[in-house]
Order: structure tokens, then sequence, then C-alpha cells
């Protein structure tokens, strides 16, 4: 899968998500936006959204994006709060279909 992290996700996670293709917000050169006209952007290059903003798919009609979206939602945006769900990801990654949208939550403690 072709994956973009969110530019507020730590930039190490792109390692822990093994067998993708793993892209950064930053990298792609789109930071501090996430209007349609990135998301239209996005869908052409990659196949997920991995971000923690709940509030894109409440502002925002993600189905209808050809692109799946995955919201971690994690405590901090710390590698460290990402570690416990790192495999949750990836099963929603590998899971995830064009304008859907999955959450993955933190385990409770």
């Amino acid at each position: 899968m072709r994956v973009l992290l969110d530019e507020c996700l730590p930039v190490r996670l792109k390692s822990a998500l093994k067998g993708h293709a793993v892209k950064t917000v930053s990298e792609i050169g789109w930071c501090s936006t996430k209007d349609p006209a990135f998301l239209a952007y996005a869908e052409q290059h990659f196949d997920v959204f991995v971000t923690v903003d709940q509030r894109l798919v409440r502002d925002l009609d993600v189905t209808r994006f050809q692109l799946g979206f995955v919201i971690a939602r994690v405590r901090k945006n710390r590698i460290e709060d990402f570690q416990p769900i790192v495999d949750d990801l990836l099963t929603a990654i590998a899971r995830v279909r064009m304008g859907e949208v999955l959450c993955v939550p933190t385990p409770e403690r």
C-alpha cells in the first residue's frame, strides 16, 4: 500500500509501518493543509491517509475520495504512544477501503 502520514504524526512511525511505501505530508510538500485540494492530490498518489485528526472526517465528506482513512487515537503524538498500536495500524491499513474510515484506538490500561 502507498501510505501517507499526516504531518502531526511522528516521522519515526514511518519505519514501523513495514511492508508499505510510506511518505509524510512534509516529504510531499503539503504542510499545514487538509483542504479538498490536498486530498484530491493524495488520492491520486496514495491508497491510505493516516492521521490523528478526527475533525477531518467530521468536517469533510471523505467518502467521496478514492482514499482510505485511518485515524489513530493516541494520547499524544509521540512515537511511544504509537508503539502499542502499530500492529493494529498495519491491520487497518491493509483492510481500509477507498472512502472508508477506520479508527485504531489505544488499548485501555
